[in-house]
């Protein structure tokens, strides 16, 4: 029974999961469906979900250029 090393693909097929944690996180509107904390006068219902578009960006930019 030989063990076959992975190719390059399939090792970073697992990297293209991390795309999915900002899907998941806004999926739920009740969960940041509030007012505080406020962030310089703006409810944590608009700024959180803009924080993270911010995120998904890095996170894309990073995995690109690991080349996932």
């Amino acid at each position: 029974m030989s063990t076959q090393p992975r190719t390059r693909t399939e090792r970073r097929t697992w990297l293209r999961v991390f795309l999915i944690i900002p899907f998941i996180v806004l999926l739920y509107p009740p969960f940041y469906n509030h007012n505080d904390p406020t962030f310089i006068g703006i409810p944590f219902f608009y700024w959180f979900p803009l924080l993270w578009v911010i995120i998904t960006a890095i996170l894309t930019a990073v995995l690109y250029f690991l080349g996932a």
